[in-house]
């Protein structure tokens, strides 16, 4: 059986093969099966995310529990990650490993939260394990338990069409719950109430007017539903484009063709990407979102490991107007990046016309496995000059590995854009629709003419205030520079050469190098003056100059967070606290914050493990990097907000012995 799978393997990817090729020569932007039901063959990764046939393996055995009611409900379902010894010694054995899953269950009925592994092969649960709460452990449970009531009840599946809005499946039923507000009992049952949200083109704002539900979340019923809908009540019927304002009166541009009429220059192996010398695994995580793995670029023969796995760990968003709401959701470990809303790329927009999109496997919270179309986007672009001098110059190629997330009102893009020159660059897209609240002014108080004003919010529309906010993401980045032993972490500082005999004329600068030692003296904060950067390093390799090679972290936009070193948001997202920080590899430490946000737990995570103040040079590391992003809204971000993009870099630093792109042919 087992060769007869691997046979399918192989031939499945020459498919794949052939249709990109295909399709690249249309010109056209193919969507790609990434071939991976076969889990047995040599070509998976123990880092590889679960099939559907292994998704529905693991539902059954937890459904097969006597432990648990019919009103079971899955957070997320997902690979459960073995130890990293087991991975690297599975490739020196030449074998394979047992693959598990992991389902984070919540019983509606008992209000019982359930943590279970399960072994795929044994079909057996392997840990089960019952978290002390009643509560949720992610927001997103009641959220989805809402909707998965809410759109097969017909009096609210009315109120959508009287407003002209056919299809149910894209208004979110939300919640009434206030910021790290515990869901209430009320004859020992759960109930809440929920308004709805157009996911597309809304109102301005999103909520569907003058209607309300009440949902028994404990059996799943709906209590109630309030209508108040009426011709000439002045509530809006929806109209699709309204958020757009329809048709545009501008002049279009001329075409703009972006095509690779050779057919793209990468190649997908199930869940691998290869293009020139990189080597790189792309998958997307329930929670997670897109993730990137067993990243390596290829010199002489051989791999030269990089990265083992890395991807965003948790944001979280702290708003600062009194007259807004106590707000500082956290999208990934509140509601999950990939699961919640399941977002598909939009061809044309969302990628080049040159890009192949590729599906990923996830599931509803019945725990049904569900193929998401077009989840990723990879594609080449422009890369602007690679080097010049005089005479002679290259352009650069990029390639794009693209995810996309939409969390009610806010959507989100990360791209993972790898150089021929060996740099990665990852970027943050933010744009959706502000949050707001309605008020009596029409403009912002205070005299701007005069600049005399301190204003939290702005007014972006008459009466439509945008409060001022931040967004800090925490990313995982678990390098294996050559492996995952003896990696270290140097500070880089730039500062002035103290004037005297060896600096006469206060003229020079010396760049100096930090050894960060314990995970305490490894929480930093960026520093402008002295351009401060991050290298990592394998100290148990040499280059060419007898230096350690490594990757050097270069920081881009960044922020402070501005809410009080006690408060709320501070606590729940203490990872905020320092941009840089660095721990010795543990495998169930993962999320910055902790998981099981929807808790209310304090002080989790980076915060907490770092206390052991454990020794990290020479160990295998994990370097966490906190982005934050300062938003003070403008007018110019309603009613839909053009892309902010944030981003930093990971650039070789002794990697190389030389330009790696040096021999990069004429025209990339």
């Amino acid at each position: 059986m087992r060769t007869d799978r691997s046979c399918l393997f192989v031939a499945a990817m020459l498919f794949t093969g052939l249709l990109v090729i295909l399709v690249g020569c249309r010109g056209a932007s193919p969507d790609v099966t990434p071939a991976t039901s076969a889990t047995a063959s040599s070509e998976a990764h123990p880092l590889d995310p679960l099939t559907s046939e292994e998704m529905e393996v693991a539902v059954e055995v937890i459904r097969a529990e006597e432990r648990l009611s019919s009103e079971a409900r899955f957070a997320a379902i997902h690979v459960h990650e073995p130890d990293k010894d087991e991975v690297y010694g599975q490739e020196v054995r030449n074998d394979r490993l047992h693959r598990s899953a992991v389902a984070l269950v919540y019983d509606w009925a008992n209000a019982s939260a359930i943590d279970a592994i399960v072994d795929l092969e044994a079909r057996q649960v392997a840990s089960w394990r019952r978290l002390a709460t009643d509560q949720p452990p992610l927001r997103s449970l009641v959220t989805m338990r809402l909707n998965e009531v809410l759109r097969k009840d017909p009096r609210w599946v009315e109120a959508l069409r009287e407003r002209g809005i056919a299809d149910p499946s894209r208004v979110v039923a939300i919640p009434n719950l206030a910021e790290g507000a515990r869901l209430r009992r009320q004859d020992g049952q759960f109930v809440v109430g929920a308004f709805g949200f157009h996911l597309d083109e809304p109102h301005p704002g999103g909520r569907v007017e003058r209607l309300s539900a009440m949902v028994n979340l404990s059996t799943g019923q709906v209590d109630g539903v309030r209508n108040r809908f009426r011709a000439g009540s002045g509530a809006r019927p929806y109209v699709e484009g309204s958020l757009t304002g329809g048709a545009s009166a501008e002049q279009p541009l001329p075409p703009l063709d972006i095509s690779s009429p050779a057919g793209p220059g990468f190649e997908i192996r199930g869940h691998e990407v290869r293009w020139g010398r990189w080597r790189i695994r792309v998958a997307v995580h329930p929670l997670r979102g897109i993730e990137i793995y067993d990243v390596g670029f290829e010199e002489a023969g051989r791999i030269r490991a990089i990265l083992y796995r890395a991807s965003l760990s948790e944001i979280i968003t702290p708003y600062g107007d009194p007259s807004f709401a106590r707000w500082y959701p956290r999208d990934l470990g509140d509601y999950g990046l990939g699961i919640y809303s399941r977002s598909s790329a939009v061809p044309g927009s969302d990628a080049q016309q040159n890009a192949v999109f590729a599906p990923a496997v996830l599931h509803d919270s019945l725990g049904n496995a569900l193929e998401v179309p077009r989840a990723i986007a990879i594609y080449e672009r422009d890369g602007g000059i690679l080097w010049r001098h005089g005479l002679h110059s290259r352009r650069a190629r990029q390639l794009v590995l693209a995810g996309f997330a939409q969390v009610d009102n806010y959507d989100y893009v990360f791209q993972w854009i790898f150089s021929q020159d060996g740099a990665i660059d990852v970027e943050v897209l933010l744009s959706g629709i502000v949050n707001y609240n309605t008020v009596r002014r029409r403009r912002d108080a205070g005299s701007q003419e005069s600049g005399d004003s301190a204003i939290f919010g702005r007014i972006v529309a008459p009466g439509i205030n945008a409060p001022n906010h931040q967004h800090f993401f925490s990313f995982r980045l678990d390098f294996d520079i050559e492996g995952p032993q003896a990696n270290r972490v140097l500070e880089m500082d730039v500062v002035p050469a103290p004037e005297g005999p060896e600096n006469p004329h206060g003229e020079w600068f010396v760049m100096r190098e930090r050894l960060l030692e314990t995970e305490l003296e490894a929480r930093r904060r960026l520093d402008l003056a002295a351009q401060r950067k991050w290298k990592i390093v394998s100290s148990r390799a040499r280059n060419e100059l007898d230096e350690f090679p490594g990757y050097v972290l270069v920081p881009g936009e960044n922020a402070v967070p501005l809410s009080a070193p006690r408060s709320l948001p501070r606590r729940k997202g203490g990872f905020s606290e320092y941009h840089l920080w660095v721990t010795p590899y543990q495998r169930d430490e993962i999320y910055a914050a902790g998981p099981y946000q929807n808790l209310g737990l304090l002080d989790q995570g980076l915060p907490a493990w770092t206390q052991a103040n454990r020794p990290i040079a020479d160990e295998d590391i994990v370097v966490w990097y906190t982005l934050g992003i300062t938003h003070v809204p403008r007018p110019e971000d309603w009613p839909i907000m053009p892309v902010h993009r944030a981003a930093f870099r990971l650039i070789p630093n002794g990697f190389f012995s030389r330009n790696p792109a040096i021999d990069v042919s004429p025209g990339g």
